[in-house]
């Protein structure tokens, strides 16, 4: 069968609404940007548990290195960066 696909470079909704429209979801779905697949929504019982293990031990050691890379660094900073990454996107709009 065929990943389906979802692509939200012109779209207004979010993508959870998105998703949640094509419940239950039953096989894979790539979430497209600009053509490029930005994420991958997949079935529950697809993952093993080891899989899903892997995934969430990921997540973390990605925010313990923002942490690490931001310690030290006042919030008003953090918050000004964030705002223009945020501003640049929206441009794009």
């Amino acid at each position: 069968m065929k990943t389906q696909q979802i692509d939200v470079t012109k779209s207004t909704q979010r993508v959870g609404e998105s998703v949640r429209g094509l419940s239950p979801i039953t096989q894979p779905i790539e979430i497209l940007l600009e053509g490029k697949v930005v994420g991958r929504v997949v079935p529950p019982g697809e993952l093993s548990e080891a899989e899903k293990e892997d995934i969430v031990r990921n997540g973390w050691e990605a925010v313990q290195e923002a942490r690490a890379r931001n310690k030290g660094v006042p919030e008003k900073e953090i918050g000004k960066v964030i705002d223009a990454a945020v501003r640049r996107v929206r441009a794009r709009k």
